[in-house]
């Protein structure tokens, strides 16, 4: 995969409200980018410890680094051995654990995945910089992602070993759980408010939930409507919100239901989003990040309001994983561009954007019009253009034209999407994003719609139609009588 870097040019910059630079265009500067030290280091996993640090691992050069987002600051620590490294967390002490996994005695080339290698955990103190490990105990698990629960216990998921476990620092056992017999490929995992640990599988289109007390899993499938689930996290309600890294979206999971709802994100014209880290922050907002997107967003379950913030170094700087910062911001590592990014979630967006309509009902293959209300926040003008999202893989689905196309700095605005609905869309519960890109920020609204088959015109009673058609058919035989009585005799 190729990588480009575009050098953005600002003739003219200043400082906003918010402490952040401002461009000429009025816009803040939603996001900032530092070059990791170490050449092609493949910055992957990434978190935040109680003071704000940020620890992430490089897997390209078998390091631990750290960012001081102050001082801007990088510190970087050798780690023995090699092998990809998609994990890492700070457990109550302190201590940064880490996963490694070399597939065949190497890093795995570009990150591919490759069977028969050696994993093991890693710790390393970062008082004295001493690192130790926990070897897996079977080859080929390729130990993934880590989280840390209440007893100080390391819990991962082996992406090929088929298992999920957990290292319990007291006693030093290390404890699996084996998923299911396929190879479901466990991915992520966080534990929920009532203590029970959620994975994803990434290969069987399925989460799971396992009960840390009874040791029961509970497995749901996601199949046809995630295809590949990653990043999880789990809200206040107990839904399980995922990301999947095969669509152009992120859905929300509700276990007493089990129904399924989709989010889509901006649409790419021959490729995919492909999101994949995801977590949700003090304000119940749903955070993601778009591998090939080249975008880091977050859906507002409460008002249906999505933000994409592109990243300035594209178009695919690698976006894989994010982590939450005690002051709100949302960091995140770009694998392919080698740098670490930051979103300042506290930087206003620049309008709001509004439907008259709250849900919709339609028919396939018909048309309708929607009415988008826009308001500059500040009364600053603000330029862009319109677009649409719909969370399913058929973009001939639903085709729209907005009217005007664009905005032109303006601060208000009033702005009709005509909607057509094909024949071949399915009958169901869909989410329709309408929207305005403005370059570094995308700003979205969410629809509730719902799709219907087409109405047939209304047919009449069965015996409005004998009754028509006996004294049709006897009127005929009348005819026919009559016509055979005249017909001259020989």
């Amino acid at each position: 995969m190729l990588c480009f870097t575009f050098v953005l040019i600002c003739p003219f910059v200043k400082e906003d409200a918010t402490g952040g630079v401002q461009a000429a265009d009025g816009l803040p500067t939603y996001i900032d980018e530092y070059d990791v030290p170490t050449p092609n280091g493949g910055p992957l996993a990434l978190t935040v410890d109680k003071n704000g640090m940020i620890w992430f691992t490089e897997s390209n050069a078998s390091k631990i680094g750290k960012f001081d987002p102050v001082t801007h600051t990088f510190s970087e620590y050798d780690v023995p051995g090699v092998g990809d490294m998609w994990g890492i967390a700070i457990d109550k002490n302190d201590m940064v654990w880490f996963t490694q996994y070399a597939g065949r005695g190497d890093v795995n080339p570009r990150g591919s995945i490759m069977s028969g290698g050696k994993g093991r955990l890693g710790r390393l103190d970062p008082a004295n910089l001493n690192v130790s490990f926990v070897d897996m105990p079977s080859v080929g698990s390729f130990p993934f992602r880590l989280v840390v629960d209440p007893d100080n216990k390391i819990w991962f998921t082996e992406l090929l070993g088929n298992r999920t476990g957990f290292f319990d620092q007291k006693l030093g056992n290390l404890t699996e759980y084996k998923v299911s017999e396929t190879l479901s490929g466990p991915t992520d995992l966080a534990f929920d408010r009532d203590g029970a640990l959620w994975f994803t599988e990434s290969f069987d289109h399925n989460i799971v939930r396992l009960d840390p007390q009874t040791k029961t899993l509970t497995e749901y499938s996601l199949e046809a409507l995630v295809f590949s689930p990653a990043g999880i996290s789990i809200d206040r309600e107990g839904h399980v919100w995922v990301a999947d890294h095969g669509g152009d979206w992120i859905a929300e999971f509700d276990p007493s239901t089990q129904s399924v709802t989709r989010y889509p994100t901006h649409r790419i014209h021959g490729d995919l989003t492909i999101p994949n880290g995801l977590l949700i922050d003090a304000k119940g907002r749903v955070w993601f990040c778009e591998h090939v997107g080249n975008a880091v967003g977050y859906l507002d379950p409460q008002t249906l309001a999505m933000v994409e913030f592109t990243i300035p170094t594209g178009p695919v700087s690698g976006a894989l994983w994010i982590a939450l910062a005690p002051n709100g911001d949302i960091w995140f590592t770009e694998w392919v561009s080698n740098k670490l990014g930051v979103v300042h979630a506290g930087r206003q967006v620049p309008l709001t954007l509004q439907a008259l309509e709250d849900q919709l009902r339609l028919e396939s293959g018909t048309r309708t019009t929607i009415t988008l209300g826009i308001e500059a926040i500040g009364g600053t003008p603000v330029s862009g253009s319109f677009d649409y999202s719909w969370g399913t893989y058929s973009t001939s689905d639903v085709s729209i034209s907005f009217s005007p196309p664009s905005l032109s700095g303006e601060s208000s605005a009033s702005v009709e999407a005509k909607l057509t609905v094909s024949d071949s869309a399915r009958p169901g519960d869909y989410i329709l994003g309408l929207g305005i890109n403005m370059g570094p920020v995308r700003v979205w609204t969410m629809l509730e719609t719902q799709v219907v088959a087409r109405s047939l015109p209304p047919q009449p009673p069965l015996t409005t139609l004998i009754i028509p058609t006996i004294i049709l058919a006897g009127l005929g035989a009348f005819l026919v009588v009559r016509q055979i009585r005249r017909r001259p005799r020989r």
